[in-house]
């Protein structure tokens, strides 16, 4: 992917995104509407675009790309974990907010702004790719994440209503499907896949315009008052995709696999840390800046990385 492209795709992104920020802005959005419709992208929209991938662009894949492509999205969540107990001692980060900072390290919105954005970046090939990483994503964060952000108060029976509830999901049961329809050339009705297909369409400019929204529902206070959230925002969404990328590069593994894992390690925050840490009643101002600031930056930081990697 030449730097051209990289720059037109993103600045269609940029352009959708600010239909949202002006949007939010006139009022016609509001959070309340963005709450809504969050909620139709996370658990409609998204799922059929899991499936709606496969189906539309005929997408294959030897049983070998697929293992393969589960073992690298496995140990690239190994190391990010890793990196999680690293970053946050480096950044001597206090210790309250500690486990913050290891959320943000090992989960970012791979799904919610992933998915709508490697559709409109990457070749079909690249798709399936992206969904065994959001399939890892799930089952890694109800698992993982949940451990680390879990309350200490909470009684055994507590603990397991909360993973029963956080545990199943449409995005990772379509992402599982996904790539079963792969692995067994499964063939699926054209009703069905026509479903997925038009609901799959409306992600990216639902995703876009409610990106845009956020950003314009932030101060510029929030914004700049944290500098050693900064720091760490670099290292993350610039230092460790460049460094993955050259690392996965030296694998002579397929191309389109090295674009679609360094585009999703160069996501901006994920909001579940956040939804977690609300219902356990802990102060949320870390996740709440990280997620603003990383998402504002994001455009700026994704080009720069996959112009770096692949100029």
């Amino acid at each position: 992917m030449g730097i051209v492209i990289i720059l037109k795709n993103m600045a269609v992104i940029l352009l959708m995104a600010l239909m949202g920020y002006v949007l939010f802005k006139k009022g016609i959005l509001d959070e309340n509407t963005n709450k809504k419709l969050s909620s139709l992208v996370v658990d409609l929209c998204n799922p059929a675009l899991s499936i709606a991938c496969i189906i539309e662009d005929k997408i294959t894949a030897t049983h070998e790309e697929i293992l393969l492509a589960v073992g690298i999205s496995t140990a690239i969540y190994a190391s990010l974990i890793l990196l999680g107990n690293i970053l946050p001692k480096l950044l001597r980060v206090e210790k309250g907010e500690e486990k913050f900072y290891h959320m943000m390290t090992v989960y970012t919105n791979v799904g919610f702004i992933g998915l709508p954005l490697a559709r409109a970046m990457l070749r079909a090939d690249a798709m399936l790719y992206v969904i065994i990483f959001n399939v890892l994503y799930s089952l890694f964060f109800y698992t993982h994440g949940y451990f680390i952000m879990r309350k200490k108060t909470e009684k055994a029976a507590g603990k397991k209503q909360e993973r029963r509830r956080f545990g199943l999901n449409l995005g990772l049961i379509s992402g599982i499907a996904s790539v079963m329809i792969v692995w067994f050339a499964l063939p699926i009705p054209e009703v069905i896949g026509n479903v997925c297909i038009y609901t799959g369409d409306a992600n990216t400019f639902l995703a876009m315009i409610l990106l845009g929204a956020s950003i314009a529902a932030v101060s510029f206070k929030q914004l700049f008052s944290n500098k050693k959230l900064y720091e760490f925002l670099g290292l993350r969404m610039l230092l460790i995709p460049v460094a993955a990328a050259f690392a996965l590069k030296l694998m002579k593994i397929d191309h389109n696999m090295i674009l679609a894992f360094t585009l999703m390690l160069s996501m901006p925050m994920a909001s579940m840390p956040l939804m977690l840490a609300e219902r356990n009643g802990e102060d949320t101002r870390i996740l709440s800046q990280g997620i603003a600031i990383s998402t504002a930056v994001s455009f700026a930081t994704i080009t720069l990385v996959l112009g770096l990697v692949y100029s």
